[in-house]
């Protein structure tokens, strides 16, 4: 008997390996298998726009069901089905065949202007210029793009710093986030942890900071002797009697001194000095709040949010992965700095295409060696020691390499920015060599980088598919990709194992043959 099902389907083939008739007809019924999965058992990704509400996903802010961020059965990586080596494969085969006809995503832009429409954020100047960009460098993906630019007036939120990661809550509850310890919310708003009148509080463990003399870390070194206490040496310059005297004093400006009793956030100040998150208008606010403040869901189109994007214009942008929950939503896309918008001075458009590869399901080149999250890397399922489809980045024509900023192949074991790179000085036995240091997803200035691999590509294609058909401009149906079944024999039986199809849920398609 040979049954045919999908999704995750088998094929068995009973044998007798004494009976020459019996092998004959394994023989048989192989091929005829065979020509079951060319002709109609095809992986044909992707589903129909005005079909997805009904049999394949609930089209809202939560996103489709099979995109649920969960590590399947101990796998790197693997939530999904384009995650399977075997999609990655087939979806690069089908672009080097040319059989992948070209979708086109359509993004709108978005960014404040002041009231008067003067001094925009982001201009179309700059938006024809990443465009251009965008289209370049997804060509070989046969992936084209749309853009609307969309500026709205509002002078307040023209002049507020997005403050990724941390919340106005964070700081009014008191409660620790290290994405908000910048200056913009005044470091943060956590004076429990240590002495509330020293200035002082924890940023994190293992931190290179030391305590002031003054700090009195109390439970932070008391049950945490690895942690340190971070300390802001201009609170100790803030007299009393400066607090609440009408005037912006700097050195009063954070929660442990009362915000200088509201000086730095009157209505007629000139500069962006007010921090409080309960004043009426911060000039800081979470990207989150800015991003719904816009008002634009992600349903139909992808979103780009450009913003004066703290802290201290350090962060360039930061994307949503199809996985993530809220992929539809208003809290989704991308927010990226004004500076890295277009072309200008170093910024060459490289920033938005990396950021737009994180949408369409890439990590970091760099993914395997230097964002491990546990203390023996080479020991995660995720390091990466050679290419690989199962591990760090699931691709494998991108090598092994750790973050690297620089346009040439790193050395033995180069610091990260955030301190030693535990996996890159454990694991790793010889020199890097021919790293991606010149791929989009890397880490290189953008004179640098140049270019998506194939392969790269090809898991592109397949989250298209899987997740943003309702982001191209047409109802083109996807083409038909012919995934190569795993096949393992025995004297008795040949079983055939494929991933399933996307576009069939969670239904199942069976032929038995006796």
């Amino acid at each position: 008997m040979i049954e045919i099902s999908a999704p995750f389907s088998h094929v068995t083939c009973p044998c007798n390996p004494s009976n020459k008739r019996s092998q004959q007809k394994q023989r048989d019924m192989k091929a005829f298998v065979f020509c079951l999965l060319i002709g109609f058992a095809s992986a044909h990704l992707g589903y129909q726009k005005e079909s997805s509400a009904e049999k394949w996903c609930a089209m809202d802010s939560r996103g489709p069901k099979n995109l649920k961020r969960t590590n399947v059965n101990g796998k790197c990586n693997a939530y999904t089905v384009c995650d399977a080596p075997e999609m990655t494969l087939a979806y690069t085969s089908a672009l080097a065949q040319n059989i992948l006809p070209p979708v086109v995503i359509n993004y709108q832009v978005h960014g404040f202007a002041k009231d008067d429409g003067s001094d925009p954020i982001v201009t179309a100047e700059h938006t024809n210029e990443q465009l251009a960009f965008m289209n370049e460098a997804y060509a070989d993906a046969k992936m084209s793009f749309n853009s609307t630019l969309l500026v709205q007036k509002n002078s307040f939120n023209q002049a507020k710093t997005v403050v990724y990661g941390c919340t106005y809550e964070d700081i009014l509850n008191k409660e620790f986030n290290l994405d908000c310890i910048t200056p913009e919310t005044g470091f943060g708003g956590d004076p429990e942890i240590c002495s509330p009148n020293d200035g002082c509080f924890q940023i994190t463990c293992s931190s290179v900071e030391t305590c002031n003399s003054n700090c009195t870390t109390r439970n932070a070194i008391e049950n945490n002797p690895e942690c340190a206490c971070f300390c802001i040496p201009e609170i100790f310059q803030c007299a009393n009697s400066s607090i609440g005297n009408g005037i912006c004093n700097p050195e009063c400006n954070f929660m442990q001194r009362n915000w200088d009793g509201g000086d730095c956030c009157l209505a007629n100040r000139t500069q962006k000095t007010c921090r409080d998150p309960s004043s009426p208008n911060p000039d800081w606010w979470g990207d989150e709040l800015f991003k719904t403040s816009i008002g634009s869901s992600s349903i139909d189109h992808l979103n780009f949010y450009i913003a004066n994007l703290g802290p201290n214009g350090k962060l360039l942008g930061v994307a949503h992965f199809p996985w993530m929950d809220g992929v539809y939503g208003m809290a989704a896309g991308i927010i990226m700095s004004s500076m890295a918008w277009g072309i200008q001075g170093p910024f060459l458009g490289d920033t938005a295409a990396h950021e737009a590869g994180h949408c369409f399901g890439l990590y970091h080149v760099f993914s395997g060696v230097s964002e491990l999250k546990v203390w023996k890397p080479c020991e995660d399922i995720c390091y990466e020691s050679t290419p690989s489809l199962l591990t760090g980045d699931l691709i494998a024509d991108t090598n092994p390499t750790p973050i690297n900023y620089e346009c040439n192949n790193p050395p033995p074991c180069p610091a990260s920015q955030n301190g030693t790179d535990l996996a890159c000085e454990t694991c790793q036995l010889k020199p890097w060599t021919n790293t991606p240091y010149t791929n989009y997803m890397a880490y290189g200035d953008d004179s640098c980088l140049t270019h998506f691999t194939a392969q790269q590509h090809g898991r592109m294609r397949c989250y298209v598919d899987l997740a943003y058909q309702n982001w191209t401009t047409d109802a083109v149906t996807p083409g038909t990709i012919v995934v190569a079944p795993n096949v393992t024999s025995s004297c008795n039986t040949v079983t055939l194992t494929w991933v399933p199809p996307i576009n069939r849920g969670t239904g199942t398609l069976s032929f038995v043959i006796q």
